[in-house]
């Protein structure tokens, strides 16, 4: 690689630390695009986390690169990215919690799924109207105090990925169910990611 090309490369990943929360999304997207093993999903508990987990990173994590960048800027230049994997670890426990509640949803409505998704999209769509969604979507670009070093640096940037976690899921929490329950349909995850890139980008 030419010298000045890899100079433009570490620029821009100095610059932009938070590259590879995104190229996690891609990678998210691009295995639930392959999906080898969907049909696992109805299987076991594990499969079904697994996919739930990967919908979250490949929907959400590109909803939260403003507070990502936030993140690594407030931080410590040498502990950007420790930053950042504190904040995601955060944001992706808190929807591990909600993830699993909608599991235990389908499971309830196994003997009925047809039913279960097409009140779990009436319920996402009620939701979208309220103004308990509106206040949620607001309180995804809060900030929080970073702690600058040690343990409580890392405790400060997981707790503030944990209460936008919260709020999004206010925010997106039903769409998300919707899509899970439609057994994350492609079609229905993309409409979903872009009125959630929309919403957001005219709420920023």
């Amino acid at each position: 690689m030419p010298m000045h090309s890899f100079t433009s490369v570490r620029d821009m990943t100095w610059r932009h630390p938070e590259w590879w929360s995104i190229a996690l999304s891609v990678a998210a997207w691009l295995v639930l695009f392959s999906n080898p093993w969907h049909h696992l999903s109805h299987d076991t508990i594990g499969a079904s986390l697994l996919l739930w987990l990967l919908m979250i990173v490949a929907m959400m994590f590109p909803l939260v690169i403003a507070q990502v960048r936030d993140t690594a800027f407030r931080s410590l230049w040498r502990r950007r990215h420790r930053a950042i994997g504190c904040f995601l670890t955060g944001y992706l426990f808190s929807w591990v919690l909600f993830g699993a509640a909608v599991l235990a949803i389908r499971a309830m409505w196994a003997a009925a799924p047809s039913t279960a998704a097409v009140v779990a999209v009436a319920i996402a769509a009620a939701w979208q109207l309220s103004p308990w969604k509106r206040r949620a979507l607001r309180r995804c670009h809060r900030v929080m105090p970073l702690g600058p070093i040690g343990w409580r640096a890392n405790v400060s940037c997981a707790r503030f990925g944990w209460g936008i976690g919260g709020s999004c899921i206010g925010a997106c929490g039903a769409l998300m169910t919707a899509c899970a329950l439609m057994e994350h349909s492609m079609l229905a995850m993309g409409v979903v990611t872009a009125l959630t890139m929309r919403e957001r980008a005219a709420n920023f």
